[in-house]
């Protein structure tokens, strides 16, 4: 994958002051394989999808502070952002978003996000432990 076409792409589209974005770096935890091309955040607010040749197919503006993107199930996905986790489909709509109280980190846990077969916890900033499946409903709060 060729960070600068994507780059260049995406500065095409002049979503972001081109001025800030020249310094912008993408990040490992910013980019996500699809099984199609990748699914990629940038500036924690843009989420685009690019197809296999490297060529966006859609984008969508959505403020999520991106820290990490899984694929869970075929052609889903949840951001793990600061203070919300969302699921998005391959079409960029977002399917649910949940949070805790607070910041979605813990620094006296391991992780403060957990992806599990079935389920993902996360842990905020005053101790609360959540469980959500991949609905969005909520199994466990403490």
């Amino acid at each position: 994958m060729n960070l600068k076409i994507i780059k260049n792409k995406i500065a095409s589209l002049n979503l972001i002051d081109n001025n800030i974005f020249k310094n912008y770096k993408l990040r490992k935890n910013d980019i996500c394989k699809t099984n199609n091309g990748y699914l990629i955040v940038v500036y924690f607010t843009y989420v685009f999808l690019f197809d296999s040749n490297l060529n966006i197919d859609k984008y969508n503006h959505l403020d999520c502070e991106l820290w990490e993107i899984y694929n869970v199930q075929k052609d889903y996905y949840l951001i793990y952002g600061e203070m919300d986790v969302y699921k998005i489909d391959n079409n960029l709509n977002v399917i649910f978003q949940v949070g805790a109280q607070d910041v979605l980190y813990n620094p006296d846990v391991k992780k403060s996000f957990i992806l599990n077969e079935d389920n993902f916890e996360i842990y905020d900033f005053l101790g609360n432990h959540f469980i959500y499946n991949f609905d969005g409903l909520e199994i466990k709060n403490n």
